[in-house]
Formats: structure tokens, C-alpha cells, sequence
């Protein structure tokens, strides 16, 4: 039963996230995504195999740039994940898909007990392109549990 709760509430997170960061931010703009994921020690060989899959079916969809997984070199179990989406409606599609439902359905009884996933949507700062305002919701806005933000 609390797994079933978990799942529930991690797919429940998905839409909140998508509702509050993704109507947030321009259309015509790039998202930069760096999210930090605590995966325990005796999940993570289940768990891997759904990122995995789920990170090349991400890099095939439409308005996708480029979906990174990484592992710390010291081989602990924290992935991080580094996503560009050509649009707010590019991830908003993103987050609908079957892939990423399969990583939301095991993601919440995989994590350490007590940590939850740290998502940061990024601005690309270049000579030629000004920072967007820190104030603005869903830019520059820490999100913890990958889709509770904070401003």
C-alpha cells in the first residue's frame, strides 16, 4: 500500500511541477535542467535500467536538445541528470510520456530514506544573452522533490 501511495503522489508531483515551472516560462525559450537524484545503494540496479531507457527515448522526442545521466566518479548512487528542451512546451510534452511515468512509478521507493530529488532550472548566462530576472518564478528556482518549487 505505500507503495501504491508513493507512486500516486510522485505522478501527482509530475503534473504540479509541470502546472507551476513549465506555464512559467516563455515558450520561445530554452530550459536548462540540472536534477540531483539520492537513489539508495540497494535500488539503484533497478533503477538504472528505467533512467536509462527513459534517456534515450527522451533524446528521440521532439524539442529535446539533450537528456545527460550521470554517476559521480566515486561510484556512489546519486545520478544526476542534465536536460535541455528547446521549450516550456517541449518538457511540458516530456513530462506526459510513458518513459518518464515508468521513472515516476519507481523513483519515490527508490530514493535514500529521508532525501528527495533537488531539481534547478537553469539560465544560460553568455556574453550576449542577459540573466532572466532571479524573481521570476520557475527560473532560478530551487525545486525539491523534483516539482515542489521554491522561488
Amino acid at each position: 500500500m505505500t507503495s501504491t501511495l508513493s507512486r500516486f503522489l510522485a505522478l501527482g508531483a509530475f503534473a504540479a511541477f509541470t502546472a507551476t515551472s513549465c506555464a512559467q516560462t516563455e515558450s520561445d525559450t530554452a530550459i536548462y535542467m540540472l536534477n540531483t537524484l539520492p537513489i539508495s545503494e540497494q535500488a539503484i540496479d533497478d533503477f538504472l535500467p528505467v533512467m536509462q531507457n527513459n534517456a534515450q527515448n527522451s533524446r528521440e522526442e521532439e524539442g529535446n536538445i539533450t537528456f545527460e545521466v550521470f554517476m559521480n566518479e566515486d561510484g556512489s548512487s546519486t545520478i544526476y541528470l542534465f536536460e535541455e528542451w528547446e521549450s516550456a512546451e517541449a518538457l511540458e510534452e516530456h513530462m506526459e510520456t510513458p518513459h518518464l511515468q515508468a521513472v515516476a512509478a519507481v523513483v519515490g521507493d527508490a530514493f535514500v530514506e529521508g532525501q528527495r530529488e533537488t531539481s534547478l532550472r537553469l539560465n544560460r548566462l553568455t556574453d550576449d544573452t542577459p540573466p532572466a530576472p532571479v524573481s521570476t518564478p520557475g527560473r532560478n528556482a530551487k525545486c525539491s522533490g523534483h516539482f515542489r518549487c521554491e522561488a
